[in-house]
């Protein structure tokens, strides 16, 4: 059953598993089974408009090709993202391909913390970067233009943010942060610990970011300088610049069936195995999911904030062309 008037932004963990080692998550620490099935992603809502297919590691999915076909034919209004930390560069080119002929607007996000083996030791991959900077190269040679790099800030890694801003810049590639989160269903206990604690030094680094975004003649690079800005002022303040619709706006899929109002609380709001989507939707649980996420402020993400931004899209606007025409002046 499609629902009407439902959310707009879902991340979607299509496996918990991963062969990586992360400073900042621990689902590798658990591996898991009994997965869903590629044909139970079409009980879905058509609603969609962003789905950002994640894991673990989507990669490790044999048949990752045919998850990303039914999401594309039950969503088909929807921008899909995929997040990987991009180790795999051999079997992602072999699954790429595929995926490309029935979603050849798909994106793709490659993790980078640092330059070199920095970033191998926060991801405890040797020759990690490497690695993900060939997948970068092969996703451009098969013909993905939405290609970019997500980057988890650390107390560890502020030094590397406007080094990685630069191979971006060389490479033609988005530039996308978030910052270490504690989650019980998702990243593990105390990553938060892992975040800057010296907010001049965070505004050290990401404010000359900031304005070469503002800077830049796109409209989607300025919101993300409007983004950026604001992650310092929730790292200041602890309090998000925007309520949070986890839940309303947005939820998230575990790879066993069960729908949560987001990746970071443990809210749960119902099994996709056990009822459709409508009734979980419109059910108690999903009820009570809403009110404890709208006074929640444990994060600030892009997944998060992005249906509260549109909803908000020409006061942002403004606050945006402001804050780009000071960028000028600096």
């Amino acid at each position: 059953m499609k629902v009407k008037g439902g959310p707009r932004t879902a991340v979607i963990a299509v496996t918990l598993n991963c062969n990586a080692r992360c400073v900042m998550c621990d689902i590798w620490k658990e591996p898991v089974e009994g997965e869903m099935a590629p044909g139970e992603y079409a009980t879905l809502p058509d609603s969609l408009r962003d789905i950002n297919v994640s894991g673990g590691e989507p990669f490790l999915r044999d048949d990752l090709p045919e998850i990303i076909a039914v999401l594309r034919s039950t969503c088909p209004r929807a921008r899909l993202v995929i997040s990987s930390h991009g180790f795999m560069t051999d079997k992602i080119a072999r699954l790429l391909p595929p995926i490309l002929k029935t979603a050849p607007d798909i994106g793709l996000r490659v993790s980078l913390d640092a330059i070199g083996e920095e970033h191998d030791a926060i991801r405890g991959v040797p020759g990690g970067f490497e690695r993900a900077r060939a997948t970068l190269d092969l996703a451009r040679s098969l013909g993905v233009r939405d290609l970019g790099i997500g980057v988890t800030i650390l107390e560890q890694n502020l030094h590397a943010l406007r080094p990685l801003y630069e191979f971006t810049r060389e490479h033609g590639l988005v530039f996308s942060t978030t910052v270490a989160t504690d989650s019980p269903i998702y990243f593990g206990p105390g990553k938060s610990q892992l975040r800057p604690t010296d907010i001049g030094r965070l505004r050290d680094a990401l404010n000359p970011i900031i304005r070469r975004e503002f800077r830049r003649a796109r409209p989607k690079a300025w919101i993300r300088g409007w983004f950026e800005s604001r992650l310092v002022e929730y790292l200041a303040s602890g309090t998000r610049p925007l309520p949070c619709d986890a839940g309303e706006g947005f939820f998230y899929l575990d790879s066993h069936a069960t729908v949560h109002a987001c990746h970071v609380r443990s809210l749960r709001m119902g099994s996709l195995r056990e009822h459709n989507f409508d009734d979980i939707w419109h059910g108690p649980d999903a009820s009570a999911a809403r009110k404890e996420a709208g006074a929640c402020h444990a994060c600030w993400m892009v997944c998060t904030a992005k249906t509260q931004i549109r909803h908000r899209a020409g006061r942002i606007a403004l606050r945006t062309l402001a804050e780009k025409a000071r960028a000028h002046v600096r």
